[in-house]
């Protein structure tokens, strides 16, 4: 029965920002909607456990979630919709996708719910790397967002974006991974590293770099292809295309 009520709840959320985005005409509010459809999961669980593991895990959704609406917010007022926004002409497959990144990023929850509880040692120590990746991350998006804000023109190279050359996505992954790995009880509960799989290849392939590396190559040329040759791709320290 939660299961059901975690479905239908991110589908009306994500119907009701997908209705926004046809009459703003702003693709990034399917990302509100998506961050919030995720914490409603979160705080739902919450509810129904009353679990004190799954409380310390919904502070730190809380947080991801304020810093992820903040930043859309100042991309919405700020500049001109995000490229990869402009060619979402079916609005209904684009709610579709989110919805289902939704729901498959609400899968710590949905596991732990059916078997609430956690090993502790494991829990205390994804949590503290979750806690110090959502940090890192989000002095990464705010040095990104700091950096268009001042309407530079170049592509940020300073500051976390010396580690790689996605440093708030590289702490993104690891900020889910730990979520992931941090409610987990039983051998089946391992079904919930399906979320930082499912991100990665999001990240890697579709939505996230691969996009925006052809942009940065088209827009930088030459300048981009040295600073590519210099900083790794995602994972600091490991030189991989």
């Amino acid at each position: 029965m939660f299961e059901i009520t975690i479905l239908s709840l991110t589908l009306i959320i994500i119907t009701v920002f997908g209705l926004l985005v046809v009459a703003f005409k702003r693709g990034e509010i399917f990302d509100l909607g998506w961050a919030l459809a995720i914490l409603v999961s979160y705080y739902s669980a919450f509810l129904a456990t009353k679990s004190n593991y799954l409380g310390l895990t919904l502070i730190l959704i809380l947080v991801w979630a304020v810093k992820l609406l903040t930043v859309i917010f100042f991309r919405i007022f700020h500049f001109e919709q995000d490229f990869r926004y402009k060619d979402i002409k079916n609005h209904i497959l684009a709610g579709l996708f989110q919805w289902v990144s939704a729901v498959i990023f609400a899968l710590p929850v949905l596991l732990d719910t059916r078997n609430p509880g956690v090993f502790r040692a494991v829990f205390w120590i994804s949590y503290t790397v979750a806690a110090i990746a959502l940090v890192l991350n989000s002095i990464s998006d705010f040095q990104l967002l700091s950096h268009r804000l001042k309407g530079n023109k170049t592509f940020l190279a300073s500051g976390m974006w010396r580690l790689c050359r996605y440093p708030n996505y590289f702490f993104e992954l690891v900020f889910w991974f730990s979520i992931s790995i941090s409610l987990v009880n039983s051998n089946q509960e391992f079904f919930s590293l399906l979320l930082p799989i499912y991100l990665y290849l999001i990240l890697r392939y579709f939505s996230g770099i691969a996009p925006q590396e052809r942009r940065r190559l088209e827009k930088y040329g030459e300048e981009y292809k040295l600073y590519c040759n210099e900083v790794p791709l995602l994972f600091p320290f490991l030189r991989f295309k």
